[in-house]
């Protein structure tokens, strides 16, 4: 073949697969208008007969049921933070954050405060493998730097196989982990039809399920034409569902943009999602300070828009963020720069720098300068 005719061929190839993409999306629009025809003659139905009274005992036992789920609350990380962080059954808390800026990592966190109180997490991820989630967590669980572990000569191999075999105790007895590689099919993780199988599956069996991320749900395997935003809008009214039947909170991590504008304009992908979650959360980090806050968005219990609540950061966990985790942050970078030379603040991260510069002998240090402190 002639490089002209192969371009004629090529130009008729393309011609096909648009015909092709156009054909689908008209389907899938004719399906949706269908869909919606139908839901409102439904309604319409349902409303010929119907008196338009209130059952008082109905509502009655709502609001008592509500009453328990406020109570008994899921535990967020550590106690002061389950204060400030109240979900339960009929929970869709949305945690937004940007590129590098802890996604991954309060999940993790998330994971191992509800595994300290017993609990049984189910997490969904469609960035990682199945085993990088679980080392996170072990590496949490035992205290363990994750970046020690993942960088050469970090840990020992006899550490490092100890954290894997933490890995595998964790989740047989309290965690399930479904990874980009769950079940050697990487689409279960990233399209509506395999989430809505999954949160099937796990209905009533879990006492949380947290979902890494949810723009990554970006693909339909029964409609595979349509486009990223209509596969997020699709997973949207999905968990809408789920988070009244699943009978457990649902943990969502969504990716948004940096900025000082309202948050609804950053978030990344389909924004139906901001309709349907009961609680948003905005999670940025303050690497000079070793912290990250959670401004929150929507409340459903509380009311507390626009209230912020930091968290120390060390080691990969979260921990409280007080007066004197304040103070030794910035006693240590006192330390650092006496002893390293200045420290740009947007690469200055207090847990590596302890553990791959300044060793013991300057943990022992900031030790001292505590206890002259609260000797004064």
């Amino acid at each position: 073949m002639t490089d002209e005719f192969k371009k004629i061929a090529d130009k008729e190839k393309a011609r096909e697969d648009l015909r092709d993409l156009k054909d689908t999306l008209s389907r899938y629009e004719t399906k949706n208008k269908i869909r919606r025809i139908t839901d409102g003659m439904l309604i319409e139905k349902t409303l010929e007969t119907a008196e338009l009274d209130t059952d008082w005992d109905e509502l009655a036992d709502k609001a008592r049921l509500k009453t328990t789920q406020r109570e008994n609350s899921t535990p967020f990380i550590f106690d002061e933070m389950s204060d400030f962080v109240q979900l339960s059954a009929g929970s869709l808390a949305l945690i937004c954050s940007s590129t590098g800026s802890g996604k991954s990592t309060i999940a993790a966190n998330i994971t191992k405060g509800l595994i300290d109180k017993g609990k049984r997490v189910l997490i969904i991820v469609n960035e990682e493998e199945s085993d990088d989630v679980g080392v996170r967590v072990s590496c949490l669980d035992m205290g363990v730097s994750i970046h020690k572990y993942k960088i050469k000569g970090g840990l020992t191999e006899e550490e490092r196989e100890t954290v894997i075999t933490n890995m595998v105790s964790l989740s047989k007895d309290r965690i399930s982990i479904c990874g980009l590689d769950f079940k050697g099919d990487s689409r279960i993780t990233t399209s509506p039809e395999g989430m809505k199988a999954l949160l099937t599956r796990a209905t009533d069996k879990f006492d949380a399920v947290i979902i890494d991320y949810y723009q990554n749900v970006n693909t339909s395997i029964a409609q595979p034409g349509i486009r990223a935003h209509e596969a997020n809008e699709m997973f949207a009214n999905d968990l809408d569902y789920f988070k009244n039947s699943i009978g457990c909170p649902i943990i969502l991590m969504a990716q948004i943009r940096r900025g000082d504008t309202d948050y609804k304009e950053r978030l990344e992908g389909r924004r139906l999602i901001l309709n349907k979650a009961t609680d948003i959360f905005e999670l940025k980090t303050d690497k000079a300070g070793s912290r990250s806050s959670l401004i929150v968005h929507k409340d459903r219990w509380l009311g507390q828009n626009g209230e912020e609540r930091f968290l120390g950061y060390k080691g990969g966990a979260y921990v409280p963020y007080t007066a004197r985790f304040e103070e030794d942050v910035i006693k240590m970078k006192a330390i650092a720069v006496e002893k390293l030379g200045d420290v740009e603040d947007e690469d200055f991260k207090i847990d590596k720098l302890i553990e791959e510069k300044l060793g013991q002998d300057q943990i022992d240090l900031l030790d001292k300068a505590r206890a002259e402190v609260e000797g004064k």
